[in-house]
């Protein structure tokens, strides 16, 4: 059976910042939602966390969809001085 949560208390303007979101992604405003929440929980890690945040910010302020650049290699410590 499939598990549903009513979120209450929601900042003014966020139900129609979900409202554009999901009209430019050809959705409803539920699947958008499920959307937004199983992309943030999907992923493990700091870039994850990061994008999620960035995905649900976004989509709340009715902003662009980011991607975030790839992670650089780390470097030795010694160059970090050099």
């Amino acid at each position: 059976m499939a598990e549903s949560i009513l979120i209450r208390n929601l900042k003014p303007g966020t139900k129609a910042a979900l409202r554009r979101r999901a009209d430019r992604n050809h959705t409803t405003m539920e699947a958008e939602a499920r959307s937004l929440v199983e992309s943030v929980l999907e992923g493990d890690g700091m870039a994850s966390f990061v994008e999620g945040w960035l995905t649900v910010n976004n989509a709340f302020r009715g902003g662009p969809d980011l991607e975030l650049p790839e992670p650089a290699e780390p470097r030795p410590v010694d160059d970090l001085f050099s």
